[in-house]
C-alpha cells in the first residue's frame, strides 16, 4: 500500500496520484477475489474491476495531476459500489425479483431525495436543508459495506457493523489523500446516518460505542441538522418501500414487500409525524394499505426461505 501521507497537499504529484490509483486498483482485485465477480446468476461484473495497466504506462498515456483524491473517489463510487448484491437472499429463492446492487441502490436513492426534496420545497420546508451534506451523504453511505467485502439487510445490522463501516471509511478516506477539511465534510456526511433511532427518532442509543471523534460529530450533527437526518432516513425507507412494493406489483412476490410493511412503516409513519411536509410522498392511505397487507398475509415469511428471523 502506498503511503496515506502523500496525497495530504493541494498540489499532488502526478507520482502520488498513479501510486494511489494502483492502490485502488489492488484493492478492487482483493475484493473480487473473495467475491468471485459472479454470485447466484447475477451479472458477472469483471469487467469493471480488470485495470492490469501499470502505473508508468497510467502516468505516460495522461498525466492527471491536479485531480487527486477527488477524481480517484470519482472512480471508487463506481467501481466499489456494484460489488454488493442487494437483496440478495430474496432473489436466491425468487430469481425473478430485480437485481440490484450497491450502485443502483444509490441511483435510485438520489431520485427518490430529489423528489422529496422538491416536495419539500413547495411546502416551503427546505430553505435550511443543507443540500450537499444530503447528496454526499446519500452517496456516500454505503461505502463501507463493498470495504467489509459483504452486505447485511439494515434490519439485522448491529452497532459492530455500523463501527466497522465507519473505520473502514474513515480510512479508505485517509487512503485517497485528502485535505482535513474536506475529509471532515465527508466523513461528516457518511456518519449522518447513524444519527437517529428508528424507534424513538432520538439520539442514536448506540452512539457510545462509536469512537469519540464521531459521536463529537454525531452529537453536531442531531444539534445543527437533525432535519437532515430526518430526510435521509425517510428517503431510506421510502426507498426500500418502493423497490419491494415494485416486486410485488411485478412479479408477485411478497416475503421483501412483507418485510418492509413489519419493519419500515411504523418508522415513516413517525418521520411523517415529525415532519409533516413528508406526507405528500408517505400518505396515510399507503400506510393503511401497507398495515392492510399485514393483516391480510400473516402467513407470509417476512424473510427469503431459510434464513432465521426474530422479527415478527
Amino acid at each position: 500500500m502506498y503511503n496515506r501521507g502523500t496525497l495530504t497537499t493541494p498540489n499532488n504529484t502526478k507520482e502520488d496520484v498513479v501510486k494511489a490509483l494502483a492502490w485502488i486498483t489492488s484493492l478492487r482485485h482483493k475484493i473480487m477475489s473473495k467475491s468471485n465477480g459472479k454470485q447466484n446468476g447475477t451479472p458477472n461484473l469483471d469487467h469493471l474491476f480488470t485495470f492490469d495497466t501499470t502505473p508508468d504506462e497510467m502516468e505516460a498515456r495522461f498525466p492527471i495531476n491536479g485531480h487527486g483524491p477527488s477524481y480517484l473517489l470519482w472512480l471508487q463510487l463506481q467501481t466499489l459500489l456494484p460489488i454488493i448484491q442487494r437483496w440478495k437472499n430474496y432473489r436466491e429463492n425468487d430469481p425473478e425479483i430485480m437485481y440490484q446492487d450497491g450502485l443502483m441502490h444509490t441511483l435510485s436513492q438520489l431520485w427518490t431525495y430529489l423528489e422529496i426534496h422538491d416536495s419539500l420545497t413547495q411546502k416551503g420546508e427546505a430553505e435550511n436543508i443543507d443540500l450537499s451534506l444530503m447528496i454526499k451523504a446519500l452517496l456516500l453511505h454505503d461505502v463501507g459495506e463493498p470495504l467489509r467485502k459483504f452486505e447485511k439487510l439494515y434490519y439485522d445490522k448491529s452497532w459492530e457493523d455500523d463501527v466497522a463501516e465507519y473505520n473502514l471509511f474513515v480510512e479508505f478516506i485517509d487512503n485517497l489523500g485528502f485535505e482535513l477539511d474536506t475529509k471532515k465534510q465527508l466523513v461528516k456526511a457518511f456518519l449522518l446516518q447513524f444519527c437517529l433511532c428508528s424507534k424513538t427518532l432520538e439520539q442514536n442509543p448506540d452512539l457510545h460505542h462509536f469512537p469519540e471523534e464521531a459521536q463529537t460529530v454525531i452529537q453536531n450533527l442531531i444539534r445543527f441538522h437533525y432535519k437532515e437526518a430526518i430526510v435521509f432516513m425517510f428517503t431510506e425507507n421510502i426507498d426500500y418501500w418502493r423497490y419491494t412494493v415494485s416486486m410485488y406489483r411485478i412479479t408477485g412476490h411478497m416475503n421483501a414487500f412483507k418485510s418492509v410493511c413489519v419493519s419500515n412503516v411504523e418508522p415513516l409513519d413517525m418521520l411523517v409525524k415529525k415532519l409533516p411536509a413528508l406526507s405528500k410522498t408517505w400518505t396515510p392511505e399507503m400506510s393503511a394499505l401497507a398495515k392492510q397487507f399485514r393483516t391480510d398475509h400473516p402467513d407470509v415469511p417476512i424473510d427469503a426461505p431459510g434464513v432465521p428471523s426474530d422479527r415478527t
